[in-house]
């Protein structure tokens, strides 16, 4: 279900000893996280529309719900209210935001997803460390979700994404390698139109009525998109 207007609270970790970074890398990392919220609350009636087939319809409208959650406590580039300058700590305040202002599963996913992503980053955060978290956070929906790539879900495109990522981090500029990781997971979410989903309330639907891209599948591949592109335009 749709996550509500509730204020969140003080969700912000402050108390985390993770590496840090440099002040211009905590600037990006604003940007990255307002492009993110930024795209993901115009998506919403696009997202909300994929779910009709497969869900309740308000796909887009709970990651809208999360990503305003966000930019409440993002606050100003000059006056960050998250902990930017802490990769670790950043993704473990949003975990907790996205968690109470998302709800239902999809909050607990993606909770889930960015606490296991988060501990990657604890004396790393280099290019090949972000990948690192990215694998720790598909492992943990993974064990605590139930599903597998191919059954459907937001882990195809994250999967797809890995893949590249894993296959060229390193015998290429990163932001290379990053657009490369965003063409790949976008392909699988078309892909999934074609998959019987083997998880969540999609399993349930008759195949015949799931023409389109599964939703989950599909906002990854919009996030992504925006991680690039913030990346691509501070730089």
């Amino acid at each position: 279900m749709c996550g509500d207007s509730t204020d969140v609270g003080n969700l912000v970790v402050t108390t985390g000893t993770g590496k840090h970074v440099q002040e211009a890398t905590s600037h990006l990392l604003y940007h990255v996280f307002h492009g993110v919220c930024d795209t993901l609350i115009a998506s919403e009636a696009q997202l909300n529309t994929l779910d009709t087939q497969s869900g309740d319809g308000d796909c887009g409208s709970t990651l809208k719900a999360g990503a305003q959650a966000i930019l409440q406590h993002l606050g100003t580039e000059s006056a960050p209210g998250l902990p930017l300058i802490q990769p670790e700590s950043l993704l473990l305040s949003v975990a907790a935001i996205v968690e109470q202002s998302m709800g239902g599963s999809s909050g607990a996913l993606y909770s889930l997803f960015l606490t296991a992503a988060a501990k990657e980053l604890s004396s790393d955060v280099s290019p090949h460390a972000w990948m690192s978290a990215l694998q720790s956070g598909i492992s943990a929906i993974t064990r605590y979700g139930g599903a597998e790539p191919g059954d459907r879900t937001m882990l195809d495109s994250l999967h797809a994404a890995l893949q590249c990522l894993q296959q060229h981090l390193g015998k290429m500029e990163p932001l290379e390698a990053l657009e490369m990781a965003v063409k790949h997971a976008q392909d699988m979410a078309q892909k999934t139109a074609q998959m019987k989903a083997k998880a969540g309330r999609a399993s349930y639907v008759s195949t015949e009525h799931q023409t389109q891209p599964d939703p989950g599948a599909y906002a990854v591949g919009v996030w992504l998109g925006a991680v690039y592109q913030a990346i691509k335009t501070n730089t």
